[in-house]
């Protein structure tokens, strides 16, 4: 499998409602390039991470135990992430 050239790295907090319809948005548009996503769900009580994880398994996510500052996530997130390019989002 081709290195991705840019990941993007979601940090949502109870945002199921905008989160998903950018990641469909992504889907439906795919880029011309590999594409990374990563997902951190900053202890949401909304149920989105279970909704990304059904609806994209290959999303990875990942699920902070308690709410951490938004550097803290961007943080966690980066690292999940191999592509010499990343995309910070908080939607």
């Amino acid at each position: 499998m081709e290195r991705p050239a840019v990941a993007v790295v979601f940090v949502a907090t109870n945002e199921r409602n905008v989160l998903i319809p950018a990641l469909e948005s992504v889907f439906a548009h795919p880029p011309e390039h590999p594409l990374q996503m990563v997902v951190v769900d900053n202890a949401s009580t909304d149920g989105m991470a279970d909704e990304v994880s059904r609806r994209w398994p290959e999303i990875p996510i990942i699920t902070q135990p308690w709410r951490m500052g938004l550097p803290a996530n961007l943080n966690t997130g980066t690292r999940a992430t191999s592509a010499p390019l990343v995309m910070l989002c908080n939607p």
